[in-house]
């Protein structure tokens, strides 16, 4: 099962997804973002899984607040002094409030400052609703940009080439790849990031090309390019609580 679906526990609707894998040797639960991830060995049924899922109800029902609570600290609200990761680095919010019709976002790379115009008398609710659709559509946009430039040199570099590419606004993966039709997606949200950070992202969906698993040649020729790509990647992980809008 690898559609979302919905229990309710302590009157409470929870959100879960049942996933297998081959080196799964017990089934586990996870938290995410307000998500239940309920992963499995491929020889386990759905049911055995959903019925441990059952049988943790005090432990699922509790874990998964605390997963609310954690999504909604990392949640902007556009409010003065927020910090927001932008090209490897912290902007400052600074939100100004003017007699105008529309929400303006200007970026201040100098200064690393983040300037937000918003009309008197909006609601803070609709300010977040305009203001993230206007970040969300300048990182897409940015991040297209940044692609333009690093796939093609990587494609030269590792002597591989990619038959399209597609960036959409997601946050559970920075990239993937589908080997058999070489077609690469990437998140908008690289646009966040670091540029040693980017390049070790396409290196590795690159590298899906040539294997399709994370395996040892896998990950050898990862590093054949990106030398420090465990440190990236370790920095990636430690670091994607900041990505989030």
């Amino acid at each position: 099962m690898t559609k979302e679906s919905c229990v309710v526990i302590n009157n409470v609707q929870i959100p879960y997804i049942i996933k297998s894998y081959k080196k799964s040797k017990h089934i586990k639960i996870f938290f995410r973002d307000g998500l239940v991830k309920i992963t499995k060995p491929k020889y386990v049924s759905e049911k055995v899984a959903f019925d441990f899922l059952m049988s943790n109800t005090e432990n699922v029902y509790k874990g998964y607040l605390k997963s609310l609570d954690v999504k909604k600290e990392k949640i902007k609200h556009w409010i003065d002094n927020e910090k927001i990761l932008y090209r490897g680095e912290n902007y400052t919010v600074c939100r100004k409030v003017k007699e105008c019709k529309n929400v303006k976002i200007y970026i201040d790379d100098k200064k690393q400052m983040i300037t937000i115009t918003v009309p008197k008398n909006l609601e803070e609710c609709e300010i977040k609703k305009r203001v993230d659709k206007l970040i969300k559509k300048r990182l897409k946009t940015e991040t297209e940009e940044i692609l333009m430039e690093t796939l093609p040199y990587w494609n030269n570099m590792m002597n591989l080439n990619h038959n399209t590419v597609v960036v959409k606004d997601t946050i559970g993966r920075y990239g993937s790849c589908i080997p058999t039709k070489k077609a690469l997606q990437f998140s908008s949200r690289l646009a966040m990031l670091p540029q040693e950070a980017v390049d070790a992202i396409v290196v590795h969906e690159l590298s899906h090309i040539v294997y399709k698993n994370h395996n040892k040649d896998f990950y050898s020729l990862v590093q054949r390019y990106i030398p420090n790509y465990k440190e990236i990647d370790k920095w990636l992980k430690n670091n994607s609580n900041q990505i989030y809008i």
